[in-house]
């Protein structure tokens, strides 16, 4: 038997090489024991991930402005603002939730003061206990986005906001405040006391020649603590600029209320001892062909005819889609908060002299698909304020998701013709950042989509339906929005009408549907072919539209929703018109 009684703290015992229980963790996560721990995870991974890109900012250049927070004196109050003129050195960054106003912030007027000294006490709970961490592992420098970037400064924010990919990538560890609501609730935390009956020691055998025992105690799932829930149900989770600062982080200690979590391309750890299977990132999804890029061996040396395009962007289309559960203070925040993986996917995703064309959030080269993306729940509306082109999906607020083929697109004959398409950039300083205008010039194969104000019986309408349409913006009646085929002489035309639930008293059964034309307008809508798909084994083709309104007083057309994979036979060809049209 190889069960050992006489094991430090800090492991677990284990029966023929099975680990039994948790380790028991210290209530004060700032302990002594715990940060020697801490201290421990980045020693191994220094020393030990040699195959991974783990090494963080070791040889290379410093944030524009860090916190220095190692004091000369040995005086813990003294931090100041050091202004890094391209030094070097080694740092940690903070990622946080705001939660409210933050006082006080680097601004123009205390620039040179806070290079002097900061008072310790002034700062948030947060950045005291950042600190605090910064410290007792041993790095000099911290980066706070609040206390390092001049917050009173238009033009500082687009100059760092721009480099926030390069400030967490490089970083030596990442501070994560996985449970904080906001700046003033603290990071090393004493662990509550979780309810149930008091502990007891039990025997793991019944032999009464071996005395050895564990400790029990009650847990209750709801209340269980792991770096998986964290991800998805930690406050940062719900934060839409810690999307991009968890992804572009190689190392990450990440604090609970329970415990300490390490984070690394090599693995996870934890400070009682749980042992996590698969990926453990902030999407369900593992995201291979992206930690490739960013901390694989050879990261920084990628070649773009080395990536597998396809696979790489249907990460990315897998984190918008995430992302858009997120929430933004600022919400023209929407594509610099996302900026940082965009240019980490721009240097591989050209050809081997320019980086591939990036356009509010969709790329040059794979539009068709970027194109397909849907409304999570029943509308996805576009904000009022201009923030992004009807056609991205930065122009919502609300969750979307995207079509995932399995397969690379085939081209078709029938395939959508972008024959321009160009965003102008709010400052040319982030071009991954805000949009104030764009469009695409197009040439498409295209039916009339009609509107009707008649409400049908959802069950005439059901056969005719035109499934997996989705709309923008929510019904205007309340009503459910169901697109059917129509005939209108030799030509089969899309119609919109108003669906409901409730039977008509005098329904008989039976399944025509009459049209009522004087409750119908042609208002220039269009149904915009975006790409036919040939399905294996079928006569029938699967069709990917955009719909399309015209926008008042202008030619010029705006998204409304999409059809996703519309079952489409050989009777519709004859009614496809090829049309020019600018999206804006």
């Amino acid at each position: 038997m190889d069960f050992d009684p006489n094991l430090p703290i800090d492991q677990r015992a284990e029966i023929h090489s099975h680990p039994i229980g948790r380790i028991e963790v210290e209530d004060d996560l700032g302990s002594a024991r715990n940060n020697a721990i801490v201290k421990g995870w980045l020693q191994e991974c220094d020393e030990s991930h040699t195959e991974f890109d783990c090494s963080g900012s070791k040889g290379l250049p410093l944030p524009t402005r860090v916190l220095d927070v190692v004091s000369q004196s040995g005086d813990d109050n003294d931090v100041r603002l050091f202004v890094t003129k391209g030094s070097f050195g080694t740092y940690a960054a903070l990622s946080h939730c705001w939660g409210g106003n933050i006082v006080p912030v680097l601004q123009t007027s205390n620039i040179d003061q806070f290079q002097e000294s900061i008072s310790y006490a002034s700062l948030a709970a947060n950045f005291q206990d950042a600190i605090t961490i910064t410290r007792r592992i041993g790095i000099q420098y911290l980066w706070i986005d609040s206390l390092c970037i001049v917050q009173d400064s238009r033009d500082d924010w687009e100059i760092e906001s721009a480099k926030m990919g390069s400030v967490y990538k490089n970083a030596a560890v990442t501070i994560s405040a996985m449970t904080s609501k906001g700046s003033k609730e603290g990071i090393l935390k004493r662990r509550p006391k979780m309810p149930g009956p008091a502990t007891a020691n039990l025997k793991i055998f019944s032999d009464p020649e071996v005395p050895e025992s564990v400790m029990i105690s009650w847990l209750n799932n709801e209340d269980d603590e792991n770096l998986w829930r964290l991800n998805f149900f930690g406050h940062l989770s719900k934060r839409g600029w810690t999307l991009q600062e968890s992804i572009m982080s190689p190392r990450i200690l990440a604090f609970g209320q329970h415990g300490i979590y390490w984070k690394c391309p090599h693995g996870f750890q934890a400070l009682d001892g749980q042992q996590l299977s698969g990926a453990v990132n902030v999407v369900p999804d593992k995201l291979p062909h992206l930690d490739s890029i960013l901390y694989g061996p050879t990261a920084d040396d990628r070649s773009p005819g080395t990536i597998d395009k396809f696979g790489l962007l249907t990460e990315y289309y897998n984190l918008v889609d995430w992302y858009s559960y997120r929430t933004l203070t600022v919400a023209a925040d929407k594509l610099p908060a996302m900026s940082a993986i965009a240019e980490a996917l721009s240097r591989v995703l050209g050809d081997q002299s320019t980086g591939a064309t990036y356009l509010a959030g969709l790329w040059d080269f794979d539009l068709h698909r970027g194109l397909m993306w849907y409304p999570e729940l029943p509308s996805a509306p576009h904000v009022l304020q201009y923030r992004a082109p009807s056609w991205s999906w930065a122009v919502t607020d609300s969750p979307i998701v995207y079509y995932n083929n399995e397969e690379p697109w085939t081209c078709s004959e029938f395939d959508l013709e972008v024959h321009h398409c160009q965003v102008q950039l709010r400052s040319a300083k982030n071009p991954f950042g805000e949009v104030i205008s764009g469009y695409l010039q197009v040439r498409g194969y295209s039916i009339p989509l009609l509107r009707s104000s008649q409400v049908v019986y959802d069950k005439i309408l059901s056969p005719k339906t035109i499934y997996f349409s989705h709309f923008d913006e929510p019904s205007p009646t309340g009503l459910d929005q169901v697109i059917v085929g129509v005939s209108s002489g030799e030509r089969i035309e899309m119609m919109v009408f108003n669906s409901t639930k409730e039977k008509p008293e005098d329904w008989d059964g039976d399944l025509d549907l009459e049209i009522n034309q004087d409750l119908w307008v042609n208002n220039g809508d269009r149904a915009l072919l975006v790409h036919l798909e040939d399905i294996p084994g079928s006569t029938s083709n699967s069709g990917f539209w955009l719909l399309l309104r015209r926008r008042d007083g202008s030619e010029d057309m705006e998204r409304v929703g999409c059809i996703i994979n519309m079952n489409v036979d050989s009777s519709w060809f004859e009614s496809w018109v090829l049309e020019d049209f600018k999206i804006i």
